[in-house]
């Protein structure tokens, strides 16, 4: 028992010792911004419950995802799963993530706000349509004209994605990227 006292003691000593000398000093870690990007997220749209450490369900059917802090979860990051529709904040697959899975609905990316409060409009790079074939076999992204009016931006067909909406032009001869206002999944 008294080796185990000396042992404690000598662990919180030299713990005491290295913080005082700066070289163990505490750093903000990945992982707190992470939290705090969550946190973010969660007080900046009422509703939304966060369902794993680094996503937060925006409403039924509408998840966004933070970028990685790391490597090992990029891979995760850039998979689109089946039967979802995923966007992207950067190109190739970069920055938040918003995905979605109901169909036959336009989602508004004006209801959704991002950590830093600004909404979700103009802000997609890259697109992957995972929904499943048949008769609803595209996404439909629509921009905003500012007179009331909408334009189709184009259309990704399922199982199709883009992975830099700067290259992909619409047919008013200017590129997708930062231009989709609103979503319209599974359009047929």
């Amino acid at each position: 028992m008294k080796l185990l006292r000396v042992a404690v003691a000598f662990v919180t000593i030299m713990a005491a010792t290295l913080t005082l000398s700066g070289t163990a000093q505490a750093t903000p870690r990945e992982g707190n911004k992470a939290t705090e990007a969550v946190r973010e997220i969660l007080n900046l749209n009422p509703g939304s419950r966060q369902i794993s450490k680094d996503s937060v369900e925006l409403e039924p059917g509408v998840i966004v995802s933070l970028p990685p802090t790391d490597g090992a979860d990029m891979g995760t990051h850039l998979t689109c799963e089946w039967q979802w529709l995923c966007m992207w904040q950067n190109k190739g697959g970069g920055g938040y993530k918003i995905r979605f899975f109901d169909c036959d609905r336009w989602y508004y990316l004006e209801n959704w706000r991002m950590p830093d409060n600004r909404d979700w409009r103009d802000k997609i790079s890259s697109i992957h349509n995972a929904q499943s074939g048949g008769s609803k076999g595209r996404a439909e992204f629509v921009d905003t004209l500012g007179n009331g009016a909408w334009h189709t931006v184009g259309h990704v067909n399922t199982q199709d994605g883009r992975s830099d909406l700067s290259k992909d032009m619409s047919s008013d001869g200017r590129n997708w990227n930062d231009r989709i206002d609103k979503v319209w999944a599974c359009a047929s």
